[in-house]
Order: structure tokens, then C-alpha cells, then sequence
């Protein structure tokens, strides 16, 4: 994991950083749907595990922690967007996965499109959507916020650092 660190520290130093990175949440920074556990309490068993009140172990991708640690270290804000049926359970997640801190309380969880999520976060934090990136795993998500102007990336497999690269990348070739 200390290679990948190094790797992404190298990629995020290589050029123009957004002013706001975005993720989904299920399948994107973790490897389940949320809606479909058994739900709270959960209890954190490590920096990337968790237990439903079932006792099924839920799992973070192995470099989402690492990632959202990044960004911020570069003083890049960083928040959530989910469409979670169940919003109360995923922000009971993120708190679990102590991951408030580094979103700074930008978590928009809620259903429907994200359009509203992203202009509420545009509100939030008065960063215009050109200066934002997003990751996420349902490509019909990026499609809508991409028309706001938002560099996308598309996450089939959960967050990475290939990922990161792939949409800053993008996000650097749009700024010039």
C-alpha cells in the first residue's frame, strides 16, 4: 500500500488540482450496498471494516481510505454524494468508518438524481462545478453531473489510485 501512497502522492503533485473531489459511496469508497445490510448499529473492527448488527463484515475498497486521506492533505475538499434509500444507515456508516472529519461535513445522502446533490455542494462551499471531480460506479450518475461542467470518472471496480490518475488527467486537459 506504501507504493500506491508514493504513486498517488506523485499524481496528485503532477499538475492542477480541482478544488472539490466528490465520491459516491456504495461501490465506489465501499464494496456493498448499504441498503441491502442489516443495517445499525455497526461497529468498527479497522480503519477498513465494519460489522452490521447481523455480524457480516463490511468492507472499504483497499486504497479509498488512503485517497480521501490524500486530497485532503492537498487541501482539497472532499465530500460525498449517495442516493442511498436509506440515508440515516449511510451517514451511520460514514461516521463508523470516521470519515466525517475528512468530508468536513460535505456528505449529500440522499435519493434521487445528483444534480441536486452536487448544487447543493456548489452552495455549500461556493466552488464552481469546473473545479470539481467525481467518482462513482453507475455511469448514469456521471452522465447527469457531468453536464454540469464536473470532471467525472467512472468506477466499475471501487475507487483506485489508476482511477484517480484517469480523472485528473481529464480534470488537468479540460483546465487548459
Amino acid at each position: 500500500m506504501e507504493g500506491q501512497r508514493a504513486r498517488l502522492k506523485e499524481i496528485l503533485k503532477a499538475g492542477k488540482l480541482p478544488k472539490l473531489a466528490v465520491f459516491d459511496l456504495d461501490y465506489t469508497i465501499w464494496a456493498f450496498w448499504n441498503d441491502c445490510t442489516a443495517g445499525p448499529p455497526y461497529r468498527r473492527q479497522s480503519s477498513l471494516t465494519i460489522v452490521d448488527r447481523s455480524g457480516e463484515v463490511l468492507h472499504m475498497y483497499p486504497q479509498s481510505r488512503m485517497i480521501l486521506e490524500e486530497f485532503q492533505k492537498e487541501r482539497v475538499s472532499v465530500g460525498f454524494a449517495s442516493r442511498s434509500p436509506v440515508p440515516k444507515w449511510t451517514r451511520k456508516v460514514v461516521e463508523t468508518f470516521d470519515l466525517l472529519s475528512i468530508v468536513d461535513n460535505l456528505c449529500e445522502i440522499y435519493p434521487g438524481s445528483k444534480e441536486p446533490h452536487f448544487k447543493s455542494l456548489q452552495k455549500k462551499t461556493g466552488i464552481s462545478f469546473d473545479e470539481m471531480i467525481f467518482f462513482d460506479d453507475e455511469m448514469r450518475n456521471l452522465v447527469d453531473v457531468s453536464k454540469l461542467g464536473v470532471t467525472c470518472q467512472y468506477c466499475p471496480r471501487g475507487l483506485s489510485v489508476d482511477e484517480v490518475e484517469k480523472c485528473l488527467e481529464a480534470y488537468r486537459k479540460k483546465q487548459m
